[in-house]
């Protein structure tokens, strides 16, 4: 028994062009989204909350200063109180900051940890 294989799909040319003109239109449907609105006014609602950015300073700063013993699993019960308490101020400080828009509660969760994983 011979096997027949089907014949591969026809190739479609794209332009350098004609994919500058699809990312561009994807671009102003997302920059148009009422999701993307609420996210970027909840950014800069957070950027513009200085106890938000004290709490993000005073957490990442402790994180930075204990990233070596951190990555060594070396980190006293202490240290590691101390920074669960500064991620748990800046956590709260942000949702406050970005929370006060009622109807971003997933898109919240998702800033704060994408803030907080930076």
């Amino acid at each position: 028994m011979t096997q027949t294989t089907a014949p591969a799909p026809a190739r479609t040319e794209v332009t350098g062009a004609q994919v500058q003109t699809a990312v561009r239109t994807f671009a102003q449907a997302l920059a148009e989204s009422p999701a993307f609105q609420a996210f970027e006014q909840a950014a800069d609602r957070f950027r513009q909350d200085e106890a938000a950015q004290a709490a993000f300073q005073a957490y990442r700063a402790k994180q930075q200063s204990l990233q070596t013993m951190l990555m060594l699993n070396a980190v006293g019960s202490e240290e590691q109180a101390e920074l669960k308490r500064l991620y748990q101020a800046f956590k709260r400080h942000i949702l406050i900051a970005v929370g006060r828009q009622g109807h971003l509660a997933h898109p919240r969760q998702e800033f704060a940890e994408r803030w907080i994983t930076r």
